[in-house]
């Protein structure tokens, strides 16, 4: 994206900002051509991420607070 002179300053700030991230993401994709191996890790990891997190998820067993169970008086010691 190429800066005019007309752009307001932010607009300026927008575009840079996507030529950054476009220049990156450019790079990376040469990065991954290169290197195959580095294509079967990431695939990896993200496989390994999403089932870690689906684990997690399908775990979890919130704790219950509310104003009904802090009215129940505590179990003698």
């Amino acid at each position: 994206m190429r800066e005019t002179p007309t752009d307001h300053e932010v607009t300026k700030k927008m575009k840079r900002a996507a030529n950054v991230i476009d220049k990156f993401s450019i790079r990376l994709g040469v990065f991954l051509r290169r290197y195959p191996i580095a294509r079967v890790f990431i695939l990896m990891y993200m496989v390994l991420l999403h089932l870690w997190v689906m684990v997690v998820l399908l775990t979890y067993q919130p704790e219950m607070h509310g104003s009904e169970n802090s009215a129940q008086p505590l179990p003698p010691e």
